[in-house]
């Protein structure tokens, strides 16, 4: 394999922050209506908006469950009207956004309601984006950077407001710049800072009947949201403060949400933490723990969540042997792995990082969490770690910023890598160099 040159990635991940820092800022964040009954709330917040006719974007599932009916009684308390969507999938299929954009243009809605978890919001920003840019067809507006509204404040004006609900609390959708779709099969995706909803409804009672297996999924999602947004190159203090919080009271809730599905604060507490996750890495980035799970997904369909949570203890092993043992250590106090006032020099933070890394793989146990990729064999190893390396750092020469990959503490080589992901596999050997349990 071809040596990699860090001297060029960490050229290149200067001038782009550099770039973002001077020209793009900081990523707008949605207004916040919280609390137990907050989806009660929302035709007052549609109408707050402007809204008088909403598009109501989900799928069979939670249409199933009631909620969706939730949302439509909501907003015909106070008089606005609503059409459902229901029909969205895993992995959005651009057909079906199209679908909805239709149903989008014949009841002439002037706003968007997304119930649900990643796919309703990534498949609800699309049909916006569709409609903020009628003269480009979806699988044009796909790409890195301004790709929807390009800052044009006219297209930008034209996107109907969004009004995101999540249903889990880890995807972070609620706060994001991107979608996903599926085009001519292949993944796709859109980014432009017009997609981030205007408003959040973080409601504890749309996730009280969560499976424990999603619950735990979609928590260490969070989570490692926090982490790699934290430990980014790119971050900085507000960043770094939204970080934080969520790893404190993903460190409090999230064990107590999987243990007692229906204790509300925790509930809350998670919904909040995702939320906070998703601003930092929306405008800081991830790293390593998510380019090599987006390729666990895209080759063995491994749900995304459960990939993370797999991974990320796997990445703080190769961060803390390579000096990333002050940022650790910070994290491993938010967690609650230690108390504040713990002696951080030297010798005693490299171990308070280690047991942060001690604390993820305890929560994944405890959680039932498999820490191995069933579908995995060594054959699968090396396409893996190359296709994992390349997502992780981009493209081009050193002075390339259009693909310039995530902004991690430490870069990798391949063999850094591929022993993360020999790790993984059934009765591997872990990072650390324990036997993985199965």
């Amino acid at each position: 394999m071809a040596a990699i040159d860090t001297n060029i990635l960490r050229r290149r991940q200067w001038i782009a922050g550099s770039l973002k820092d001077m020209f793009i800022g900081q990523m707008p964040e949605p207004a916040v209506h919280a609390g137990p009954g907050a989806i009660g709330q929302i035709g007052t917040v549609a109408a707050s908006l402007g809204c008088r006719k909403m598009l109501v974007v989900s799928d069979s599932v939670l249409s199933g469950l009631g909620l969706v009916a939730k949302v439509e009684r909501g907003l015909a308390a106070a008089g606005v009207d609503s059409l459902v969507f229901d029909r969205v999938e895993p992995n959005v299929p651009s057909h079906l956004v199209e679908e909805g954009l239709e149903m989008y243009k014949s009841f002439r809605c002037d706003g968007i309601v997304a119930v649900g978890g990643g796919s309703p919001m990534d498949c609800a920003k699309l049909i916006g984006a569709c409609v903020c840019n009628p003269k480009k067809p979806l699988g044009k507006l796909a790409g890195t950077g301004f790709t929807v509204a390009n800052r044009d404040k006219t297209l930008m004006a034209a996107y109907p407001p969004l009004i995101a609900v999540p249903t889990t609390a880890g995807t972070g959708s609620e706060t994001s710049v991107a979608a996903v779709f599926l085009h001519d099969g292949l993944k796709k995706i859109v980014t432009d800072p017009v997609l981030v909803p205007r408003v959040a409804v973080l409601d504890p009672d749309v996730t009280l009947s969560l499976p424990k297996h999603i619950t735990a999924a979609t928590g260490m999602d969070a989570l490692t949201h926090a982490v790699e947004s934290y430990l980014s190159t790119w971050a900085n203090a507000r960043s770094r403060q939204y970080s934080l919080r969520a790893v404190d009271r993903i460190g409090r809730s999230l064990l107590a949400c999987y243990h007692h599905g229906d204790d509300r604060r925790a509930r809350e507490q998670m919904l909040w933490a995702s939320f906070e996750a998703g601003v930092g890495f929306t405008n800081v980035s991830v790293g390593y723990v998510h380019a090599i799970a987006h390729t666990l997904g895209a080759f063995f369909g491994v749900p995304h969540g459960a990939a993370n949570a797999a991974v990320l203890p796997h990445v703080l092993d190769f961060y803390l042997a390579n000096g990333c043992d002050e940022a650790m250590s910070e994290l491993a106090v938010a967690i609650g792995a230690v108390t504040p006032y713990a002696d951080r020099n030297g010798a005693e933070r490299r171990a308070l990082a280690a047991s942060f890394i001690s604390t993820v793989r305890a929560m994944n146990d405890e959680m039932g969490i498999v820490p191995m990729i069933s579908a995995m064999t060594t054959a699968d190893v090396e396409r893996v770690t190359t296709r994992a390396l390349a997502e992780a750092h981009g493209a081009g020469g050193a002075w390339e910023v259009r693909d310039v990959g995530y902004p991690v503490p430490a870069f990798m080589t391949y063999a850094d890598c591929e022993k993360v992901v020999r790790a993984l596999l059934p009765g591997g050997v872990g990072s650390e160099g324990i036997k993985s349990k199965i």
